[in-house]
């Protein structure tokens, strides 16, 4: 099935979800996109999962504040970064 343009409004997201003390929405789905998912993530400073992994790629739009990141790929160092709205340093 060929991937079609959409538009999605306020009104037809779903109730956001609380997720380890975040308020996900989702704004478009992994069905709706045919191959990724976009989410809104609201909460307050130090909230947030703890650190864990995922077997697929993950992309970051910051609106406001910032974000911790760590990665460890199998038998490399650990890198961080910090990410914040409007700028990036590592």
């Amino acid at each position: 099935m060929k991937a079609q343009p959409f538009v999605v409004t306020a009104k037809d997201y779903a109730p956001a979800l609380n997720v380890l003390g975040i308020r996900l929405t989702v704004l478009a789905s992994n069905t709706a996109t045919q191959g990724y998912e976009i989410t809104r993530q609201q909460g307050e400073k130090g909230m947030g999962p703890p650190p864990h992994s995922h077997n697929w790629d993950e992309s970051f739009y910051i609106v406001a504040g910032g974000v911790h990141l760590r990665r460890q790929d199998h038998g490399m160092p650990t890198r961080h970064a910090c990410a914040r709205a409007g700028r990036h340093s590592s």
